[in-house]
């Protein structure tokens, strides 16, 4: 069991040939915690249509992360064993939602932003 609190949930990003790649779309917003089974709860938006309001890696993570929260019915989400956590996916920071505002706050580690970047730049065809 996770000791967090049930309104933070980890901010993820895609490592490269990772086997979930083949499952969430370059650029996705990713957001995930731990479940008490043992398995990770992961829900994720790539904006594969294209809406306004979900271009900004910031609205992916948003838009994910109320799915998560409010446990709002998606296709887009996975449960994955701790070891594909580890293989696939890249902790980059923290959300946290506050259901009396209904506001997502969304905090990148520092010590990642070159990774995030990175990981846009591929997703954008820019990997220069």
């Amino acid at each position: 069991m996770s000791d967090k609190p049930t309104n933070v949930a980890n901010i993820y990003i895609l490592r490269q040939g990772g086997s979930l790649g083949m499952h969430i779309a370059p650029g996705s917003g990713i957001v995930g915690k731990p479940n008490p089974g043992g398995l990770a709860l992961i829900y994720f938006e790539g904006n594969l249509l294209d809406s306004p309001a979900l271009r900004t890696h910031e609205g992916r993570v948003d838009c994910a992360a109320r799915r998560l929260f409010e446990d709002i019915p998606t296709t887009a989400l996975l449960y994955v064993d701790p070891q594909g956590v580890e293989d696939s996916l890249l902790r980059i920071g923290e959300v946290e939602w506050n259901p009396d505002t209904e506001v997502c706050r969304i905090s990148i580690d520092l010590s990642r932003s070159d990774a995030l970047r990175e990981y846009l730049q591929l997703a954008s065809g820019d990997g220069r």
